[in-house]
């Protein structure tokens, strides 16, 4: 579902290029996860760690023209939303029969984004 909804003008006037690119690709990724998941943020799910990855990557590009910089910022942003969903109550997908006993546990979908930045900046800082 990623790049399905068309890309939507740079947020800020620093973040241009490819890099600027990039980050609305993942922005309007998750506007269209959102909206085809019936979904926002602290619903427990992938968008809880892809808007923090996408707002940090947007933060650092704001910052840096280095990719590498850009993508580990985004790597963080993501392993810090897949920290916050250990403290939300499940309210979609399959996991919301378990509300509370999903409470300290990360959410899969949060994860497995998490895992996508991780390979997206490993890649490219050479490791």
């Amino acid at each position: 579902t990623l790049g399905t909804t068309p890309p939507t003008p740079i947020r800020n006037g620093f973040c241009k290029g490819p890099l600027g690119e990039l980050v609305e690709f993942f922005r309007a990724g998750a506007a269209s996860i959102a909206k085809r998941g019936r979904t926002s943020p602290g619903d427990k799910t992938m968008l809880d760690a892809l808007l923090p990855a996408v707002d940090a990557m947007e933060q650092a590009c704001a910052q840096t023209q280095d990719v590498v910089q850009v993508l580990a910022a985004a790597y963080q942003g993501a392993l810090d939303g897949v920290e916050a969903t250990k403290n939300m109550l499940s309210r979609k997908g399959r996991s919301k029969n378990f509300r509370e006993k999903t409470l300290g546990i990360p959410d899969p979908g949060a994860v497995s984004v998490s895992l996508i930045f991780k390979g997206m900046y490993d890649s490219v800082a050479g490791q």
